[in-house]
C-alpha cells in the first residue's frame, strides 16, 4: 500500500463506521483536490495577492544567487534542483514550487510554513535552509543544503536484497543492525531537539530519513509539522495555526501515523512522535513494516487498534533481543501515557541496549544481573574464582596479605589495559581525522578542475610550465628552489606539465591552462593537509619551508587526463623514462568509484620510498570524464609522524595499519625503507597477512579491543581500534611483561594527546 503522506478527515470517516467503535476508524479523503504529499500550514492568514506583494518586496531573485544544474526529484507541488551558489560556489539544493502552484494560496502557505519551521531547528540532523527566494514570475524557492545519500527505507530494501541474494549470518546482521539503530539515534537526537523547540514532526518515516555518505542523518520533510504549544515560550520556535488546523483533517502517513491522529478529541502530545519512531524501530529491527493491509481503511483500523505484525525477523533464523522487542512494544502502547514520556527515555534504554545494559523497560531479575556482569567481566570472574581457590587451600597466616595483593594487582592491570586500550583508540582516532580531512580536501579539489576543464577558464596572461621549462634556468619559475626532503629542485608556486607524443597539443593546451590556473588551490591542498592548519599570508611561508624541510602529509599531487597529459605539484623538471600516468595505480584506483577513496600501498617514482594514494575521479556536472586527481602520503610521514607517540612506551613492539580482511598495510618497521629513484612498478604491493588470525577474527564481533598471544617464550598484548574512513584498525603489539611493570600513570602519558 502507497505510504505517501495523505490528509485525512476524521468526522466523515466516523459517520461511515456508525457499527463500529468511533476511535477505531478513519477515512483518506478522495476529494482533496491538493497534491497527495502536504504539509500543515503555520504561516500567517495571507490572500495570494499579497503573499505576492510580499514575495516582491522581501525575497530576493534566485537567479541573481544561483544558478541551476539539473532537476534531481519531484514531489507532489514542488520539484528540486541541484544548483550552485554563485557568491560561495557550494553546490545546494532548491526546492521550487511548481508552476500550477503558484496561486494556491493553501500550497503557498505550506511552502513558507515548512522554510520557516525548518530554518528555526538548527541541529545537526536537520538540513539547514540557506535562503527562501522568489523569481521574475513571483515563484517561490527554497535553498537548502544538498545532501549525497541514501533514505533509510532504501538502506532497509538494500539490506533485505543483499540477504536475500548472498544469504544472511547472525553476527552480519547483529552488526548491521547496530548500524541502523546508530542512525535511529541520531534521529531521536533531533526529535528530541525539536520537541525542546515545542514542535511536533508528525511525519516521521524512513523515507524522510536521509544517511549521507559519511554517516550523517538528517531528519526531512518538516512541513507537516505542529506546534506543541500555541502560546509560544522562550526558546521555542515561532510557528501560526489557521482554520485549517483547527478542524478534523490530520496530515500523516498512514503506516506511521499514531491513533491518537485518527481521533478528533484527543489532545496530541510527544507521545505521537515517539509512536511513530516505535514503528520505524519495528521496521529496522525487523526488516518488515509494523502494519500492513490491503487498503488505507485496513491499515488505518490496524493502527488505531494497535493490531502489529509479529515482532519477528523476516529472515526465521535472525532472533530478536528481548531488550529491543520490549523497547520496541514500549513505544507503541496503545495509550499515550503507556509510553516513553520523552524521546530521551527511548534514546536512553537503545544506548544502553548497545551497551549490554539493563534497560528500563525490562529490569533485570538476579539471574540476568549475575549472567550480564559475568558476561562484562569474563576475564575478572576467572581471575577471582582462581584467587579464591589458591586462597582456600594457602597457607592461613599469607591469608589476607595474599587476596589483599591479588586484588590490588588485578585492579592495576586492569586500569592498566584500559589506559592502554585508551592511547589506541585515540591515536586510530588522530589517524581518522587525518584520512578523512585529506580525503574532503581532495573532494573539493576535484569539483573545482572539472569545473576548470569543462569551462576552459584560464588567465590568458597566466604563466605554464613544462617539465622541459624547469630543466633550463632562464625559463624555469622563480621560486624553484632545491629541497632537502625531495632531493631536487623544486617549484611550490607552479605545477609542471607533460604532454604525451601522442596528444594532440593545441587540444591540450587550453586543458593544461585551465588546470594551471588553479596553482593556488594546488598550494592549498597541499599545505593545508595537516588538519588544523591556519593558512594565511603571514603563514604561507612557514608552511612551505615545512613542506621543503621535513613535509606535511601530502607529499605530491598529480593529475592525469584520458589523453595522457600529466600535470604534478610541486613543479619538477622531469619524471622517469616511460611513465604513464594512464597505467599508475593511483590513475587505475580513480577509475573505480566516485569521490575520494584510499588505495592500497605502491612504490613511488620519486625514490621516497613506499606511498599510500588516495585518488578522485574528475567528473563535471554533465557526468563527463576527463581524468583522476591523486595525492600521495609517504609511509614516512604516516610512520615517523601520525603514528609517532607523545612519550614512547618501552613495552612497544610494533605498530600497524591493517586493512578490513587482515592484511597488512603498513607497520612502523617499514619506516624508511628506501627504493632506486626513478624506479617504475605500475602496480600494488602485494599485501601480508597479519601473524595472528585470532585477533583478526575479533574484527568481526567488536571494532576496538585487546587479545593476549603467545608467541614462543613470550606473551603479548594485541591492542587495536578502527580507522572508521577507511575501515581500516591502528594496532599496537606490545611486551605484555613490560608493560606490566609501568606504572598506570607512566603509561597514560604515552601515546598521542592531540
Amino acid at each position: 500500500m502507497d505510504d505517501t503522506t495523505r490528509q485525512i478527515d476524521i468526522k466523515e470517516f466516523k459517520a461511515l463506521n456508525p457499527s463500529k467503535d468511533p476511535d477505531a476508524t478513519a477515512f483518506i479523503s478522495k476529494e482533496n483536490p491538493e497534491p497527495e504529499t502536504v504539509s500543515v500550514d503555520f504561516s500567517s492568514n495571507l490572500t495570494n495577492a499579497a503573499l505576492d506583494e510580499q514575495l516582491q518586496n522581501f525575497l530576493s531573485d534566485v537567479e541573481n544567487r544561483y544558478f541551476s544544474h539539473e532537476e534531481f526529484a519531484e514531489g507532489g507541488f514542488g520539484k528540486i534542483y541541484r544548483a550552485k551558489d554563485r557568491i560561495l560556489k557550494r553546490l545546494v539544493a532548491i526546492k521550487s514550487l511548481k508552476d500550477e502552484c503558484k496561486n494556491n494560496d493553501k500550497v503557498i502557505k505550506e511552502f513558507i510554513s515548512e522554510a520557516e519551521v525548518t530554518a528555526q531547528l538548527d541541529h545537526p540532523s536537520i538540513v539547514p535552509i540557506y535562503s527562501l527566494d522568489t523569481d521574475s514570475s513571483n515563484g517561490l524557492h527554497l535553498a537548502m543544503k544538498l545532501i549525497h545519500g541514501e533514505t533509510l527505507k532504501q538502506v532497509i530494501d538494500e539490506t533485505i536484497k543483499k540477504y536475500q541474494s548472498a544469504g544472511v549470518k547472525h553476527f552480519e546482521e547483529k552488526r548491521a543492525l547496530d548500524r541502523r539503530i546508530e542512525h535511529f539515534l541520531k534521529v531521536c537526537d533531533a526529535i528530541s531537539y525539536a520537541h525542546n523547540k515545542q514542535v511536533l514532526h508528525r511525519d516521521l518515516k524512513p523515507e524522510n530519513v536521509m544517511i549521507g555518505q559519511f554517516n550523517e542523518v538528517y531528519v526531512m520533510d518538516w512541513g507537516t509539522a505542529s506546534n506543541l504549544n500555541n502560546n509560544n515560550k522562550s526558546g521555542g520556535i515561532h510557528t501560526r495555526k489557521t482554520q485549517e488546523e483547527d478542524s478534523e483533517y490530520v496530515e500523516g502517513t498512514p503506516n506511521y501515523i499514531s491513533p491518537e491522529l485518527l481521533e478528533s478529541d484527543r489532545e496530541i502530545g510527544v507521545q505521537s512522535d515517539i509512536f511513530s519512531l516505535g514503528l520505524i524501530l519495528f521496521e529496522i529491527t525487523t526488516l518488515k513494516p509494523a502494519v500492513n493491509g490491503e487498503n488505507v481503511m485496513e491499515v488505518l483500523e490496524k493502527i488505531h487498534a494497535c493490531k502489529f505484525e509479529p515482532l519477528t525477523h523476516l529472515f526465521s533464523n535472525i532472533k530478536i533481543p528481548r531488550d529491543l522487542k520490549a523497547i520496541i512494544l514500549k513505544a507503541l502502547e496503545k495509550n499515550p501515557q503507556d509510553r516513553y514520556q520523552s524521546v530521551d527515555k527511548m534514546a536512553e534504554d537503545l544506548r544502553a541496549y548497545l551497551m549490554g545494559e539493563e534497560v528500563s523497560v525490562r529490569p533485570d531479575n538476579f539471574p540476568r544481573r549475575t549472567a550480564r556482569w559475568i558476561h562484562k567481566h569474563i576475564a575478572l570472574s576467572i581471575t577471582v574464582v582462581f584467587i579464591v581457590v589458591l586462597t582456600l587451600v594457602g597457607i592461613s597466616i599469607y591469608r589476607y596479605y595474599k587476596e589483599t595483593n591479588a586484588v590490588q594487582e588485578l585492579k592495576r592491570r586492569q586500569m592498566l589495559l584500559t589506559i592502554q586500550q585508551s592511547n589506541v583508540d585515540r591515536m586510530g582516532n588522530y589517524l581518522d581525522r587525518h584520512f578523512l580531512h585529506t580525503s574532503n580536501l581532495l573532494n573539493g579539489f576535484s569539483e573545482r578542475l572539472a569545473f576548470s576543464l569543462r569551462n576552459q577558464i584560464f588567465h590568458p596572461g597566466e604563466k605554464s610550465y613544462s617539465m622541459n621549462d624547469f630543466q633550463h634556468p632562464v625559463d624555469a619559475p622563480r621560486d624553484l628552489i632545491h629541497s632537502p626532503l625531495y632531493r631536487r629542485m623544486v617549484s611550490f608556486d607552479y605545477p609542471a606539465y607533460v604532454i604525451p607524443q601522442k596528444a594532440t597539443r593545441r587540444l591540450a593546451l587550453p586543458q593544461i591552462k585551465g588546470i594551471i590556473s588553479l596553482r593556488k588551490y594546488f598550494s592549498e591542498l597541499l599545505l593545508k593537509s595537516k588538519p588544523g592548519s591556519n593558512l594565511t599570508p603571514q603563514t604561507i611561508d612557514n608552511f612551505k619551508q615545512k613542506a621543503l624541510d621535513s613535509g606535511l602529509p601530502v607529499r605530491w599531487i598529480y593529475v592525469g587526463l584520458k589523453n595522457g597529459v600529466f600535470i604534478i605539484y610541486p613543479g619538477i623538471a622531469n619524471m622517469p623514462e616511460g611513465y604513464d600516468p594512464r597505467k599508475r595505480p593511483w590513475y587505475r584506483l580513480g577509475l573505480r568509484q566516485r569521490g575520494a577513496h584510499w588505495g592500497m600501498p605502491y612504490i613511488g617514482v620519486s625514490g621516497q620510498g613506499l606511498v599510500l594514494p588516495c585518488s578522485a575521479p574528475i567528473f563535471d556536472s554533465r557526468d563527463k570524464f576527463y581524468g583522476v586527481v591523486s595525492l600521495e602520503v609517504t609511509y614516512d610521514y604516516i610512520i615517523n609522524v601520525l603514528m609517532k607517540p607523545d612519550v614512547l612506551n618501552p613495552a612497544l613492539v610494533e605498530r600497524y595499519i591493517l586493512d578490513s580482511k587482515g592484511r597488512i598495510v603498513l607497520s612502523s618497521s617499514q619506516a624508511n625503507e628506501k627504493y632506486a629513484d626513478g624506479l617504475i612498478v605500475n602496480r600494488p604491493l602485494t599485501l601480508s597477512w597479519f601473524p595472528y588470525k585470532e585477533v583478526v577474527k575479533q574484527f568481526l564481533y567488536n571494532r576496538e579491543g585487546q587479545v593476549e598471544i603467545e608467541d614462543g617464550n613470550k606473551r603479548y598484548l594485541i591492542v587495536y581500534a578502527p580507522i572508521a574512513t577507511l575501515n581500516w584498525y591502528y594496532l599496537e603489539k606490545l611486551d605484555l611483561e613490560k608493560l606490566l611493570e609501568e606504572s598506570p600513570e607512566f603509561i597514560a602519558r604515552a601515546g598521542r594527546h592531540n
